[in-house]
């Protein structure tokens, strides 16, 4: 009976120990990697600012609106050609000398630079800045006549190298324009109007004189012939007349000779 007593004892305490202790089946905890920060990107703005050794100023001779504020009111006229001027430097403390090879202008609408709706000349230029030396470059541009009475950003864009063949694209103005109706001048679509109007008069009376010339012929074809008519009835009540003068003649005369 002991035996027993012993055996269960030892089953009990054997299922208290397996209970105590657990195998542990779960992964490894692996601690968290730090990733390396990513590098800042690039805004527009600043793939646009050009190399800090040039700067430009540009202002608008025709009209002469002289150098825009930022955020400033411009208007220009739809139709009419328009004309700026850049002046560039290039710093004295600069070490690089610049080629300068792109002067270009585009109309798109505000914030949405990768969707123009007018592309203007693109000015190819040769022209070399070494430090303290100045340049000025003249640009014309004519805006549509059908973009009158809507606003669009103008973008001027100055391409250029230094030395080295490291491209910088420097963004020398950017800001909305508005776009007027050229009162001036002769108006198109009038001018276009009024040839149309006269074409049509002109047809008109062409038409008109040619009917009634043609009235007239037939008028005159009718009585040309009705005299001729009149002429020939003429002509032969006449002979007839003649003709019985004579045979009356010709009687009277036999009757005379017959009384002898």
């Amino acid at each position: 009976m002991s035996r027993y007593l012993s055996l269960l004892l030892l089953c009990l305490c054997a299922q208290v120990l397996c209970q105590d202790v657990e195998i542990g089946d779960d992964e490894p905890v692996v601690p968290p990697q730090t990733q390396p920060e990513s590098a800042p990107i690039a805004e527009e703005d600043d793939f646009y600012k050009g190399s800090p050794d040039i700067s430009a100023i540009l202002s608008f001779v025709d009209p002469p609106l002289g150098q825009p504020e930022s955020g400033g009111a411009i208007s220009l006229i739809a139709g009419k050609p328009a004309t700026f001027i850049v002046s560039l430097e290039n710093s004295p403390k600069s070490s690089n000398v610049y080629s300068l090879y792109i002067l270009e202008a585009a109309l798109h609408y505000p914030r949405f630079f990768g969707y123009h709706i007018q592309n203007f000349t693109v000015y190819r230029l040769q022209n070399t800045l070494e430090p303290k030396q100045q340049a000025s470059l003249l640009y014309t541009f004519a805006p549509a006549v059908h973009l009158a009475a809507q606003q669009f950003d103008l973008a001027v864009i100055l391409t250029y190298q230094d030395q080295t063949g490291k491209p910088y694209f420097h963004s020398l103005f950017n800001q909305t324009i508005s776009f007027l109706e050229d009162t001036e001048g002769t108006d198109v679509e009038l001018l276009f109007l009024c040839i149309i109007i006269c074409g049509i008069i002109v047809l008109a009376l062409v038409f008109l004189w040619h009917w009634i010339s043609s009235k007239t012929g037939r008028k005159s074809h009718k009585s040309a012939s009705y005299s001729a008519v009149d002429d020939l009835k003429g002509n032969e009540y006449t002979s007839k007349k003649t003709n019985r003068q004579a045979n009356s003649e010709n009687s009277n005369g036999k009757v005379k000779q017959r009384k002898k």
